[in-house]
């Protein structure tokens, strides 16, 4: 066995020569901005978002007649946080159409209370993903919160304001416009039939970020 390591657009490996390609959490981050890994340099500041359809017309190159694929990607709203793309249903479709090939098999997964489950395509849609880079604290586990608490997912965002639909993006993948109002906790909390106190813990079990007040 041995390493090669290189631009995956430009793979140094010979025609229809790979029986098999496993390509995992990596597609996401190519022609983005890869300084916090690979350190500065112009070489790794790149905004190319669909460089995966190179990636995947070189696999289509080496792939051998009768090969497999298998490509993980994060999946749900689109989303460009500049180091890594958060994929949709017709970025997934892109995918195949880059390479000529189809779909044979896919499989999605959903974090719920209970942990990461096997899910659907509709149900991952509207799942958002966090950037640990971009944001002081995580996001809320709503859904450990909701079960903590004996109530609802849906109630729980409904109680604390949290919109229905993703906020507008721009032509990058970022939100747009001001940032969504801090809930009234207090009230949420009355909505809910639960103290304040225990709203604040469920959703924050590691302990409540500490904010400025302003």
């Amino acid at each position: 066995m041995s390493n090669v390591r290189g631009d995956l657009r430009q793979l140094a490996i010979r025609d229809q020569s790979v029986d098999a390609i496993i390509c995992i959490s990596t597609i996401e981050h190519v022609g983005l901005d890869n300084q916090q890994v690979y350190g500065a340099g112009a070489a790794f500041q790149e905004g190319t978002p669909r460089a995966y359809r190179e990636v995947m017309r070189e696999f289509a190159r080496v792939l051998a007649p009768g090969g497999r694929v298998f490509v993980t990607v994060p999946f749900g709203e689109y989303r460009n946080h500049g180091w890594l793309q958060v994929f949709d249903q017709a970025m997934v479709d892109d995918l195949a159409q880059s390479s000529g090939w189809e779909i044979r098999g896919e499989a999605y997964f959903r974090y719920w209370a209970e942990g990461w489950q096997v899910s659907t395509a509709a149900e991952c849609a509207t799942c958002q993903y966090y950037d640990i880079h971009a944001q002081p604290d995580h996001d809320p586990d709503f859904a450990a919160a909701a079960a903590q608490l004996g109530v609802s997912e849906a109630a729980l965002k409904t109680a604390l304001g949290v919109p229905e639909t993703p906020p507008e993006l721009d032509e990058n993948g970022r939100p747009v416009g001001d940032h969504p109002p801090r809930p009234d906790f207090a009230a949420a909390a009355a909505q809910l039939g639960v103290s304040e106190d225990a709203l604040l813990d469920a959703l924050h079990p590691e302990g409540r970020p500490q904010r400025g007040e302003g």
